[in-house]
């Protein structure tokens, strides 16, 4: 197995135990050695990373309750638990343990009350650890940004199989399956096999998270099929932009946040501006916020790209200028390259299009905010996507990649383009053919 020093994946979890307040599964680490440069070392990170899982799920915090109770930002929390930051910072921990080795604190639940973006996600969690309860292949699909990959870890943290036991990882670095540099299909498996849970976790992983998948949808089917041939306890829960056709699979997605109602966008984002710019106060309830989460449809990463631009720019300005709003990039260099801008993320799904899906798609940015699948045929009535069977076909590929929405209101169907895919295929718009 390679170094974890050295490794773009996320080691296994250790699992999610429900034990008493006396317990040592609730106690943190001992002898937490600094290295040189201030930081503690990547084995004691990991049994960090552990405790920290465990003892939050004894006490029913979500990693957003935990930022909010210890100062710690939910980013660096999350990174701590996956495993992508190795070697924490003592400030860090300092942070952490102030209130999770605190011996009067008793676990808590999701208040009734609770208005905030996570009580809204807390919905998409609990469906998916319902379905690891009955299904063997669990899909998270829905667009870029949206956070799949943390409802998804946070499922898996509460479906808490037995001890190391949980394994993630990422697909995301790896070229698409079908460009030259794509790797052969036993590469990949070898590949994830390495990543498994070895002798120093366990031996046989029974929660296996692949992540950011949608580049590789025939691997991953395989893949996925072989494993679960293979190890009869094995779950699986595939996060993609695309969902995947698989036999047997149960289907969750992600919706962006709501523009009204608990939880709305707005909230969310005046939350990630306190974290950001404490000194900065803003209403949720106010104009320029509304417009600025409905250019970014809603989708909590790019709102969270917007609460750091906030730092050197006047959100006014951000309203002002749409192109401006699209071409947020953020500063976690944790993401994955297609995942640090608002456009670099839309244009890494449109880059996943056949011709015809991307024809079509540019076919589509004519229409209005909602349009009927009559408002499709009319828009294509030029011959870009000439078979009806053939128009139908490629419509319901790109509801699949997330990329069309679908409002359904009984056996009535509408459709929309979210503002960031607009915006990201204004450049290359071609005109409209003369009557």
């Amino acid at each position: 197995m390679d170094s974890p020093v050295d490794s773009p994946y996320e080691p296994p979890y250790e699992s999610l135990v429900e034990a008493p307040g006396d317990s040592p599964a609730n106690f943190p680490p001992a002898g937490l050695a600094p290295s040189m440069d201030g930081n503690i070392t990547w084995q004691d990170g990991t049994a960090f990373a552990a405790f920290i899982i465990r003892r939050r799920g004894h006490l029913g915090w979500t990693q957003e309750e935990l930022a909010e109770r210890s100062g710690v930002s939910v980013r660096t929390i999350r990174n701590i638990e996956t495993g992508r930051v190795g070697s924490p910072r003592r400030s860090s921990l300092a942070m952490l343990l102030a209130v999770l080795d605190r011996k009067d604190i008793r676990p808590t639940g999701p208040g009734p009350g609770s208005s905030s973006a996570q009580a809204v996600r807390e919905h998409d969690v609990e469906a998916l650890v319902h379905a690891l309860r009955t299904r063997r292949l669990v899909v998270v699909t829905g667009p870029g940004g949206v956070g799949k990959s943390r409802i998804a870890l946070e499922a898996a943290c509460r479906a808490a199989p037995p001890p190391d036991h949980r394994a993630v990882v990422d697909l995301g670095h790896l070229p698409p399956e079908d460009s030259p540099a794509a790797r052969p299909f036993r590469e990949v498996v070898d590949e994830v096999g390495r990543r498994l849970p070895g002798p120093a976790y366990g031996t046989r992983p029974e929660l296996l998270v692949l992540d950011n998948a949608e580049h590789l949808p025939v691997t991953v089917t395989r893949l996925s099929a072989r494993l679960l041939n293979e190890c009869p306890r094995l779950s699986v829960v595939v996060t993609t932009r695309r969902r995947l056709a698989v036999g047997g699979a149960w289907t969750w997605e992600v919706q962006p946040l709501p523009a009204d109602g608990p939880g709305n966008a707005a909230e969310f984002f005046v939350d990630r501006v306190r974290e950001v710019c404490p000194g900065l106060s803003l209403d949720p309830g106010g104009p320029d916020v509304r417009a600025l989460c409905r250019m970014l449809d809603g989708i909590p990463r790019y709102l969270e790209f917007a609460a750091e631009r906030l730092r050197s720019l006047p959100l006014a300005a951000l309203v002002a200028d749409e192109a401006a709003a699209a071409g947020l990039t953020g500063t976690d260099l944790s993401l994955l390259p297609h995942q640090r801008g608002v456009l670099p993320s839309v244009r890494w799904s449109l880059d996943l299009l056949s011709p015809a899906q991307r024809a079509l798609l540019h076919d589509m940015v004519r229409l209005p905010s909602r349009f009927t699948l009559h408002d499709v045929r009319h828009a294509t009535a030029h011959g870009t996507v000439a078979p009806q069977a053939q128009l139908l076909d490629t419509l319901g590929r790109l509801v699949d990649c997330s990329l069309v929405q679908v409002v359904r209101e009984g056996d009535h169907y509408q459709y929309g383009l979210m503002s960031t895919v607009r915006s990201a295929l204004a450049p290359e718009r071609r005109p409209v053919p003369a009557r």
